[in-house]
């Protein structure tokens, strides 16, 4: 999925799993209390034919079933655009932040020079990251989640064995 010319919509799905991150955080664990630290994110390796957007959460086996159901159905929420102006705001803002407190360490500008010898637009295209998230428009991210998120999940719970159970 992640190609130079599609930039602008895998970093418009990185702020859909940002929002979707918010909104675990607000339901899972502040309402229901079932969780500590639910995490959402995008992996979008370049020039691959592939990529995602991931939901984790850590729970109590005993809750796993609520926990699941709570995630498809801020999944759903979010594919049919209930992403307010507000909660966009809140997802790009420390994303932005983060970006701009990267760009002048010696990692950043590895990572930005890393393979740029055989792909001269890798710097180009790290330089400009701020620029472009920041152009996002919310309209853009609501296209990516209804995009990306309209789907049927992959659900996948890991549990640990029951007492006394065979292996």
């Amino acid at each position: 999925m992640a190609t130079y010319e599609r930039r602008r919509e895998e970093y418009a799905l990185k702020l859909v799993a940002e929002v979707l991150q918010q909104e675990l955080i607000r339901e899972i664990r502040e309402r229901l209390g079932k969780t500590y630290s639910p995490q959402a994110d995008t992996a979008m390796p370049d020039d691959l034919d592939q990529g995602y957007l991931y939901a984790m959460v850590e729970t109590r086996p005993g809750d796993a079933a609520v926990v699941a159901e709570e995630v498809r159905a801020a999944g759903v929420r979010l594919s049919r655009g209930e992403i307010t102006p507000q909660a966009f705001e809140a997802a790009r803002r420390p994303l932005l932040a983060h970006i701009e407190a990267a760009r002048p360490t010696n990692a950043w500008w590895l990572a930005a020079l890393s393979g740029s010898a055989h792909d001269p637009r890798r710097t180009a295209d790290m330089l400009r990251q701020h620029d472009l998230i920041a152009s996002i428009t919310l309209d853009e991210v609501k296209a990516a989640a209804a995009r990306w998120l309209s789907a049927a999940p992959v659900v996948a719970v890991a549990a640990p064995r029951a007492t006394g159970a065979a292996p």
